[in-house]
């Protein structure tokens, strides 16, 4: 596949980003979830419809396994950040849950810089 150099070049940026924000999540991840992360620690410390789109579409291409299971970690990241949760047990249910899913972000974020790169510079 033939692409024009400014394009390249912003993919070849696009995965250098994601690939350090997957480093970024790990890091962050493992250093927060070392020990069984408690209500202690907790205490101290676009559009639905086209947001769907997009997910049933990176479905369709095998990028992600669910789009339904994206639209939940979707909802769980919006709570996180923007509802300021005060309540430790509930802040500390929802980073569990967030813990739970990394997995699924990181290798999502993997097979497609992978595709980038196979369609870009194969």
């Amino acid at each position: 596949m033939t692409v024009e150099p400014t394009l390249a070049m912003r993919l070849q940026f696009l995965v250098r980003v994601v690939r350090k924000e997957c480093q970024h999540l790990s890091t962050t991840d493992q250093r927060l979830f070392a020990s069984a992360f408690t209500s202690e620690q907790a205490a101290l410390g676009d559009k639905p419809s086209a947001a769907m789109d997009n997910l049933d579409r990176a479905e369709r291409l095998g990028f992600i396994q669910s789009a339904d299971e994206w639209m939940t970690m979707r909802k769980l990241r919006n709570q996180m950040v923007h509802e300021y949760v005060e309540d430790p047990a509930i802040l500390t249910s929802a980073l569990q849950t967030a813990h739970a899913y990394v997995p699924t972000l990181i290798a999502a974020a993997k097979q497609m810089t992978a595709e980038i790169e196979r369609r870009v510079w194969a």
